[in-house]
């Protein structure tokens, strides 16, 4: 077996991609802050401080474990994964109350409730499947 190249396992390849998607996000909810984006008249990305800083935290979280190695990523999804089917249980039960209390107004755009299911359900298979190693720490 060839130990000179560190094998990327799922954890690691989620933390990466969308740690990166995160922070893009966030950065676009930044310089879109007080006009929201929207998609053939669907709103997408709308600004709530709480909610974008959520997002920063979650892109560096992410990348911050794929360097970290394949043991730490794997944890951080399986965190993220539980946090986040809490916020799609909240966004089903009351997406209202969800939105104001991140500071989006008094609805959520169905687009976050979409990307919270997606990251859930990933973070979830980083965090559990696949196997445990550490092997790609160097």
């Amino acid at each position: 077996m060839d130990r000179t190249a560190p094998r990327r396992g799922y954890a690691r390849t989620f933390g990466w991609i969308w740690g990166i998607a995160y922070l893009a996000v966030a950065l676009l909810e930044l310089l879109t802050m007080n006009n929201g984006l929207q998609v053939g008249g669907t709103e997408i990305l709308r600004f709530g401080a709480l909610h974008n800083g959520i997002h920063w935290a979650t892109g560096i979280a992410l990348i911050g474990s794929a360097m970290a190695g394949e043991g730490a990523a794997r944890l951080v999804c399986r965190i993220i994964g539980v946090a986040f089917v809490a916020v799609v249980i909240w966004n089903f039960i009351s997406p209202d109350s969800y939105a104001r209390f991140v500071g989006m107004g008094d609805d959520l755009p169905v687009s976050y409730i979409l990307v919270h299911i997606i990251t859930a359900l990933g973070a979830l298979f980083a965090g559990f499947a696949g196997p445990a190693t550490d092997r790609d720490r160097t």
